[in-house]
């Protein structure tokens, strides 16, 4: 090929492109006894005669006797697979044996290799290569043409792509040499992605580079694809000049791919421009003149024509009916007679297989017409991915602006698809070794061809979190879904107005939910999120997400929160629907349907709280934990009570610090040592009584981190597994460090307005503008309307603080902020009197929090928490669990023994003075409805100490 333009050659290899499938090829032993001990490199490796046989990204050479060049002679080639550069392009270089990678450049062994293998691990600004180069994968080659371009690459293994110090999105960014980017259409140039690509947030696309910006991040080490919406270059260099309309070699028509972190950096980068294709110029803007070939034209329309709600589904084999009838429709613009053949090219690439041979049920309005299975880009030629129609030499063409039509039977993949096809016209049986392969125009079919996804191929998912799985209760849950099959968005044109929708996916959930179409479904910050509208649909009881401009991926797994109501009876965990329609009309079709998304089982409701006794980071915690289950657990083999805290918390397995407080003296404590504790209790059913208090303390290692999800959950269960009631409680905020010393005095327990004394002392000097806040017991608040504010040293007896006004939180009213004027000294007592409103009872958990915040100045995290202590707080002065048990219930009974139980919050005594004489006398007054009449006591008042309490019954 020496003498030859480079684009030529590459035309000429072109007229492989589309193999006709046979069957499959036989190996061919790589024996040739060429010597390829010689080292030898001059500019470009023309010379070179060594013995590399794998290419820069590892694949193995394709012996040069099974390619286009078999039989060149004088330019090292023969019956081996050893890299040469026979065309002079930049390296040595060899076709491959990837089906997906036609042929790439090589690095040559020895000195010179290894010198080329130094270079190529980072740049000179330090940015490393891709270990294995990316690559491109497309079926079209006519100039001026939008085609489908597959980008595959191979993430490496750099830290760089698990670093947690940025919040910075993660992007893809191609850049292309000559073809050209619609910048028009966002990210609606973006087809699909495999391999649990990231969902796509932004696409910023200009005539010469494309950045997708990424949802959440790309693993390291990992094979990724993509494909984009490209159009093929219309100018190219010739002989180092610039041509327009002209060739391109696949070798000019190159790109880029890297990724990095938006506006930041970059991780990795391809090494060097890597081709795309060869092009040539196309048919509508550079027709061949009449003499060459007495028609020329192009298809300007390419339709499939589907039946009405028609489907396929994803099998990998003929149905039962002996294959699946595609119908498709053609409008010519020119002539196109037999110089000329059709090329249909299936997309993905490498999921469709055809099978090989002629064509089965082909029939089409153009007498004569021919058609053969055929390997294009995207397949081994072991393998069909499209096919080739012939027109017929005699007078049977194609005809300019002739509407025409054909239909073909054939196997639908063991994939689920939902992707465009598209179609090449070109010149192909013609003896003219110069125009063959010439006078290409590729086009992309109108809507997408639908293979749907069943079975083992369905949309898979759970339901990954919910707040509450208690009977009757309205809350959150997160549902993890992969939708199983692509959902392309329509791309704007002048029959398409630009808002048009992709698709819809639409989620069920199973019978006794209802959705609540008050509040709209939310994302999932930090996961990938479906990118639509949702509406929320009571009646039918669904919720439905219309896909505007971007791609939702089949194997790509989102996230999405959805607000329902929970079943009124207790239930085993039914199962979601999620269905996947795309947008054609009148009748949507379906693309993937799966009823089988694990649900939540429901619970009965009981009542919990949670006390810790520190807030600090990675230390040993004792939380006390009160529930009071609204069902009596009934099984002869025991009962459980199950404590799942927030992920990060660990309980250990022996329990520590395991103290069963009011709880069955058979109760013992397991800890899996992750955030799970199970109590299992046995004796005489049952075990755990509905309406009961059940107290315990047990110690938890608190994370190193906040945890995303902050909510504690208890649930009691049978012997045998079935649960019986559940709880939430929200989880606490974990601080670095705790303060030296925190307690809160009242003045007065009595309900309503009275005073408290805060009192603190700091571990650490306290800048000024630093925030306190102190937070009360759910149940008590600041009196807002009568706070009384005061930090005066002589009532404190206690240093004074300098801070500007107090605020009480409007959301929170059981919390006070200071803004410090001061700085506060380490070791000093300091302290402040305020009001609070007392409740009617006890506040349960009963506990004070005083926490230390700072400014950072960063909007993304404008405070850091500091340090923080909690301290029992006070109970209300008020007797309580008062119960009064009447024996007779009849009107004006005379003897009606009646018992009265009560618990005091503090110890009431008489007091005695030396001569034991009353100076103040403890006295229990019952005060009855008028009309009872109080004769005595019929039986002694009995002081109980309450187990582990200190009160008095």
């Amino acid at each position: 090929f020496f003498g030859m333009p480079s684009w030529l050659v590459g035309t000429v290899l072109s007229s492989a492109w589309g193999q006709a499938v046979a069957g499959n090829e036989s190996c061919v032993d790589v024996d040739d006894p060429v010597n390829c001990s010689q080292f030898s490199w001059t500019e470009h490796g023309v010379d070179y005669r060594g013995c590399q046989s794998v290419t820069r990204s590892g694949r193995l050479c394709k012996p040069w006797s099974r390619t286009a060049l078999a039989g060149t002679s004088g330019v090292g080639l023969g019956h081996h697979n050893y890299c040469r550069n026979p065309d002079g392009r930049r390296s040595i270089w060899c076709y491959t044996d990837d089906p997906d990678v036609r042929w790439e450049y090589c690095d040559g062994q020895g000195s010179v290799g290894k010198e080329l293998e130094q270079r190529r691990l980072q740049d000179a600004d330090d940015v490393p290569y891709f270990v294995e180069q990316p690559y491109a994968v497309t079926a079209g080659f006519a100039a001026s043409t939008e085609v489908p371009v597959r980008f595959v690459f191979f993430t490496s293994d750099i830290p760089a792509y698990e670093v947690t110090e940025t919040s910075a999105a993660m992007i893809v960014q191609i850049d292309v040499q000559f073809a050209r980017f619609n910048g028009d259409r966002g990210c609606a140039n973006v087809f699909d992605a495999t391999d649990q690509f990231p969902a796509l947030m932004n696409c910023y696309f200009s005539p010469n580079q494309a950045k997708v910006t990424l949802q959440t991040r790309l693993r390291p080490n990992h094979k990724y694809s993509l494909t984009m919406l490209v159009t093929m270059p219309e100018c190219c260099l010739v002989n180092g000049k610039t041509e327009c309309p002209g060739p391109c070699a696949s070798e000019e028509n190159t790109f880029k791919l890297s990724t990095g972190f938006y506006q930041l950096m970059t991780i990795e980068q391809s090494r060097s421009w890597m081709d795309l294709t060869h092009t040539v110029p196309n048919a509508r803007d550079s027709p061949l003149p009449r003499t060459t070939i007495p028609n020329t034209g192009y298809i300007q329309e390419f339709n499939w024509l589907p039946e009405q709600r028609e489907y396929w589904e994803a099998r990998g084999d003929y149905p039962s009916q002996g294959g699946v009838q595609f119908q498709f429709g053609l409008l010519p613009s020119g002539n196109l007679d037999g110089f000329f053949a059709l090329d249909v090219v299936a997309h993905p690439t490498d999921v469709w297989d055809f099978g090989s041979g002629d064509c089965e049920g082909f029939t089409s309005t153009v007498p004569q017409a021919r058609c053969t299975l055929r390997a294009y880009p995207g397949a081994p030629s072991t393998r069909s991915n499209g096919f080739r129609i012939d027109i017929d030499t005699g007078q049977n063409m194609l005809r300019n602006l002739q509407r025409e039509s054909f239909s073909v039977r054939l196997r639908t993949p063991a994939t689920p698809s939902n992707m465009v096809w598209t179609l090449t016209s070109s010149v192909q049986d013609i003896s003219d070794f110069n125009i063959r392969g010439t006078q290409a125009f590729t086009i992309v079919l109108d809507k997408t061809v639908s293979v749907r996804a069943v079975g083992s191929v369905a949309p898979s998912g759970e339901l990954a979190d919910w707040e509450l799985a208690a009977i009757d209760t309205e809350h959150w849950v997160t549902l993890a879904v992969r939708p199983g099959n692509t959902l392309q968005p329509l791309r704007p044109s002048a029959e398409t107005a630009a808002g048009s929708f992709a698709g819809t996916v639409v989620i069920t959930p199973p019978p006794g939910f209802q959705v609540v179409d008050t509040v709209p479904p939310q994302n999932v910050p930090g996961t990938n999120s479906l990118s639509g509208t949702w509406t929320v649909n009571a009646q039918a009881n669904e919720f439905q997400c219309r896909l505007t401009e971007r791609t939702a991926f089949a194997q790509t797994e989102y996230f999405i929160m959805l607000r329902v109501r929970n079943p009124s009876a207790p239930g085993a965990a039914y199962a979601w629907s999620v269905k996947v329609a795309d947008a054609a009309v009148p009748y949507p079709i379906t693309i993937a349907e799966s009823k089988n998304i694990r649900g939540m089982a429901v619970y009965g409701t009981m009542v919990a709280s949670l006390a810790p006794t520190n807030q600090l980071v990675n230390t040993g915690n004792i939380v006390r934990v009160e529930i009071t289950p609204s069902q009596d657990v009934e099984s002869s083999d025991g009962a459980q009570i199950v404590l799942a805290a927030p992920q990060g918390f660990v309980f250990v397995k022996r329990c520590p610090e395991f103290r069963a407080i009011n709880l069955p003296e058979s109760c013992t404590c397991v800890g899996s040592e992750a955030e799970v504790a199970t109590l299992t209790c046995t004796g005489e059913s049952p075990v755990i009584r509905g309406g009961s208090k059940y107290i315990l303390e047990v110690e938890v290692q608190n994370p190193m981190t906040n945890p995303a999800l902050n909510a504690w959950k208890f649930f009691t269960f049978r012997a045998d597994g079935i649960g019986v009631d559940v709880a939430n409680f929200p989880g606490y905020f974990l601080f670095p460090e705790q303060l030296e010393s925190f307690n809160v005095l009242p003045q007065q327990r009595y309900r309503g307005s009275q005073y408290v004394v805060v009192k603190f002392s700091m571990k650490f000097n306290v800048p000024f503008d630093d925030f306190l806040k102190i937070s009360a017991p759910v149940g008590v608040v600041w009196d807002s309307s009568n706070l009384e504010f005061t930090s005066n040293q002589a009532e404190m007896d206690a240093q004074p603080i300098v801070s500007d006004p107090p605020v009480i939180d409007p959301s929170r009213r059981n919390r006070l902020t200071l803004r410090l004027r001061m700085n506060l000294l380490q070791g000093f007592e300091y302290g402040f009197r305020a009001r609070v409103i007392v409740p009617a009872e006890t506040p349960v958990p009963n506990r004070w929090w005083l926490e230390q915040y700072r400014l950072t100045g960063d909007v993304a995290e404008p405070e850091r928490a500091i340090a923080a202590s909690g301290v029992n707080g006070f109970r209300t002065q008020q007797l309580e669990d008062c119960q009064l048990v009447a024996k007779n219930v009849v009107s004006e009974a005379w003897e009606n023994p009646t018992r009265i139980t009560f618990r005091t919050t503090e110890a009431v005594q008489t007091i005695l003075s030396a001569r034991q004489t009353a100076i103040q006398q403890a006295e229990f007054r019952v005060i009855a409805p008028e009309g009872f009449t109080y004769i005595c006591p019929l039986s002694e008042t009995k002081e109980t100490i309450l187990k582990r309490k200190g009160g008095f019954l």
